[in-house]
């Protein structure tokens, strides 16, 4: 069972020092949950199905960061960042909408085909791959 959803806002955070990240202002995913049939058991006469694990990917897009707040921009090459590990994985949280009481998947993510655009004379941002690396946390706040 596969369920497309769409949001506005988002954190990357990206190991290393200083803290590197992403400012996600818009992204779009696909979550992919296995559905697990249940023979019948004993008296019952009907197989019963549960969701099993899930599976998370998309694209995202956002504004480098660093200084372990969204409001440094990232300089490649600066000396500051000299002792980034490289590594294209971290923290991933992701909002589904923009209310107090967000709706989140949030996890450790692979981050891959990365783009980066910067119209003239405006801001840079970075579009990117991702795919969670395991179990996708969930919170669905319905008030």
């Amino acid at each position: 069972m596969a369920t497309d959803i769409t949001g506005m806002t988002g954190a990357v955070t990206l190991p290393g020092t200083p803290t590197l990240g992403i400012e996600v202002i818009a992204w779009s995913a696909r979550l992919e949950e296995d559905l697990i049939v249940i023979p019948p058991a004993f008296a019952h006469k009907m197989k019963a199905h549960a969701l099993g694990a899930g599976r998370m990917s998309g694209s995202l897009t956002g504004r480098l960061t660093s200084g372990g707040t969204n409001s440094a921009p990232f300089i490649v090459g600066a000396a500051d960042n000299a002792t980034w590990d490289g590594q294209f994985s971290g923290a991933l949280t992701l909002t589904a909408d923009s209310t107090a009481t967000a709706c989140t998947y949030s996890g450790n993510a692979s981050f891959f085909k990365f783009a980066i655009s910067r119209p003239h004379g405006g801001v840079a941002t970075v579009t990117c791959d991702f795919k969670f690396d395991g179990a996708v946390a969930v919170a669905w706040d319905v008030a």
